[in-house]
């Protein structure tokens, strides 16, 4: 799980931050931030499941800082010395208020609820895209994915796509304008969801838009070469099932 502290306080952030190590391993703190007009930038930045957010800080506090963004795609946990502030932090829907100094077992007991909100959210994300697609493949019209991230939703077409890599539970969308977009669910997931005459798994880490493929390169197990110059390692075991694709797609 990836989480954020937010905190104006440096040993605040730095005594949660030692909690975390200790009592819950499983959480990977990719960003700090104890300016609240940053906060955003390093959301969007590192693209967190979890924030760890207080309430009071200079210039603006973090129920307004809150409010501010549109279609937040983390879960939130207050950590605050104040407890006045509780009933309107579960309004806001936030999954736990902890106060300072934060007790080991009340943060635990915080993350592990968040936990269990994120995977349940991303199933039922899961089933609403298996539910919409396959309308669209009824209809035969499966051309957008819709991809969300801290910043919002964006529909992408499938034609758009170069190619995703692996980056262990995320993946990277590599776009035709140069875009890069990362996202937090496993290669798998995606393979699972496009279209197999158009994407195919060449490699562990990489699934290819094959409408997109200039070229084969033969060493090894072979690469593939894209419409934007890039060169892909093919592995061995895919290698055949590759060019039997392509002969298929392109006159040969």
């Amino acid at each position: 799980m990836r989480a954020v502290i937010i905190d104006d306080d440096n040993k605040s952030v730095e005594s949660l931050f030692t909690l975390l190590n200790k009592f819950c391993s499983f959480v990977t703190i990719v960003g700090t931030c104890t300016d609240v007009y940053n906060a955003k930038e390093v959301i969007e930045t590192s693209l967190p499941d979890l924030v760890f957010l207080d309430i009071e800080m200079p210039g603006k506090d973090g129920i307004t800082f809150l409010r501010e963004i549109h279609f937040p795609n983390f879960e939130v946990i207050f950590v605050t010395a104040h407890d006045d502030y509780i009933l309107q932090a579960f309004r806001l829907a936030a999954v736990d208020y902890l106060l300072k100094p934060v007790d080991p077992q009340e943060l635990m007991n915080a993350v592990e609820l968040s936990k269990s909100r994120i995977e349940s959210r991303s199933l039922t994300r899961k089933l609403e895209v298996l539910a919409e697609n396959l309308i669209h493949k009824e209809s035969k019209k499966v051309d957008k994915i819709c991809l969300s991230d801290a910043s919002g939703y964006h529909v992408i077409a499938l034609r758009d796509i170069l190619y995703l890599c692996a980056d262990n539970t995320y993946t990277t969308f590599f776009l035709t304008d140069g875009r890069q977009m990362l996202m937090s669910r496993p290669l798998m997931d995606y393979e699972r969801l496009l279209p197999d005459a158009q994407f195919f798994r060449i490699h562990k880490s990489y699934l290819i838009n094959l409408s997109h493929v200039t070229g084969f390169k033969k060493s090894e197990g072979g690469s593939v070469l894209l419409s934007n110059g890039q060169l892909l390692e093919v592995s061995r075991r895919k290698k055949d099932e590759l060019l039997d694709m392509m002969k298929e797609m392109f006159l040969y």
